[in-house]
């Protein structure tokens, strides 16, 4: 009986080493390559992007127009022709031929040259979010998919090994080695392990559509990616959160709005001052045949119309504009310190397990294999320390998933990606 007895303890070690090992070569060196094709296949061909650097193309075009100067007008004048007595005919008629220039005051060509580069800056600003955007939401799919592959390698492992644990407790209550209350124990950890399986498993498809989604294709293949022990990577941000706002391409898009709104009241306010018009030509006597120049100066008069309206609604536009840029500011800030708070508490919660609670659970089983050697205990005592070790390490690969998640979204908010999209 002591034979058979060490025995099982062998192949239950076997068993539980082999499981344990899977866990550490699955926590091999990060390969960013992959995730950099998946986010650079998500940007090249994003509808979002492609839509904003169709704008940013139009607002190159409306930098073009903002630059050129007003057209000349050329006027054709008959007068004094077909009218009664010697004006019957042409014999006394004048003809004038002239050019007339626009001029524009109060600064309009410069200042739509303004808007016109403000708002192409503006659009590029909007290209970097978006593009931002995307790069976090693929990151955070990507580390999602990679925990979740993790989790249910680690779950079916747990459950393959709950169910030859089962096999070897009813050959034992066949032999009448042990009592069958041992027998309902293990078909109990069976149990819990085919839900943790399932659940894992519908986790698996979940992230894998959100990849999906987020990349814009069929993920074919699961990235065959890491998921780290320990030192997880830095965040990319220092130790104070709000010093990474001023960069954030939200933070730059909101301050750009507010400059194009300022832009466009100068604008308004330059429209309102009336434009010169000079006109230089010659006229044609045709009574004598005799010609003259004629010269000529316009300027309307604004009395009723000074563009009062379009310059009030511009000046409310700018400052709403700055209320904008404040209020964006102030939820982009928390939304960072939010995500670094979680980062923080998931590293923590990582760091504690991988340190201290997978350490000690590895010790349990240890001291739980070694008394069943002995006869000190149990079988279910074996696979209850294993169902405990394949429980912590669920533990720390969630809680590193949570701070992969928080990184990803620290990065779409401060623009760390540095990825770049043909234009």
């Amino acid at each position: 009986m002591y034979a058979k007895r060490l025995k099982g303890a062998a192949i239950t070690l076997a068993v539980v080493v082999c499981a344990i090992s899977i866990w550490h070569l699955e926590s091999y060196a990060q390969t960013p390559e992959t995730l950099k094709k998946l986010i650079d296949q998500a940007i090249e061909g994003h509808p979002r992007i492609m839509a904003a650097l169709r704008e940013l193309k139009a607002v190159e075009g409306e930098v073009t127009q903002a630059g050129l100067l007003p057209n000349p007008e050329l006027t054709i004048e008959v007068e004094n022709f077909g009218g009664t007595g010697p004006r019957s005919g042409f014999t006394g008629s004048e003809t004038t031929l002239s050019l007339e220039q626009p001029v524009l005051l109060g600064g309009k060509r410069a200042k739509r040259i303004r808007l016109a580069r403000l708002r192409k800056r503006l659009s590029a600003a909007r290209i970097a979010r978006i593009k931002a955007e995307v790069a976090g939401e693929v990151e955070g799919a990507f580390w999602e998919l990679a925990a979740a592959a993790r989790s249910h390698s680690l779950a079916k492992e747990m459950l393959s090994i709950a169910r030859k644990g089962q096999e070897a407790v009813a050959k034992k209550v066949e032999a009448g080695q042990v009592a069958p209350l041992e027998l309902y124990k293990a078909k109990v950890l069976v149990a819990a392990a085919e839900i943790e399986a399932k659940s894992r498993f519908y986790r698996l498809a979940e992230a894998r559509a959100r990849l999906e989604a987020a990349v814009g294709r069929e993920v074919v293949a699961i990235p065959d990616v890491p998921i780290h022990k320990e030192p997880l990577p830095p965040l990319g941000i220092a130790s104070r959160p709000d010093d990474a706002i001023g960069k954030s391409p939200i933070a730059v898009e909101l301050r750009l709005e507010a400059e194009v709104a300022r832009a466009s009241s100068d604008l308004m306010e330059a429209l309102a001052v009336p434009d010169l018009k000079l006109g230089m030509g010659i006229r044609h006597f045709e009574e004598d045949g005799g010609q003259a120049v004629v010269a000529s100066l316009s300027i309307p008069l604004h009395i009723f119309d000074r563009r009062q309206g379009d310059r009030l609604a511009a000046k409310q536009r700018v400052l709403a504009s700055e209320q904008r840029a404040r209020a964006g500011r102030l939820a982009l800030l928390r939304r960072l310190r939010s995500a670094w708070s979680r980062a923080q508490d998931a590293r923590q919660e990582a760091e504690r397990l991988l340190q201290q609670a997978i350490p000690k659970a590895k010790a349990s089983l240890d001291a739980a294999a070694e008394g069943y050697r002995y006869g000190k205990f149990g079988y279910i005592e074996v696979l209850d320390a294993q169902r405990t070790l394949f429980e912590v390490q669920l533990q720390s690969i969630d809680a590193i998933s949570r701070y992969y998640q928080a990184k990803a979204e620290i990065s779409a908010i401060i623009g760390s990606s540095g990825h770049t999209v043909k234009r």
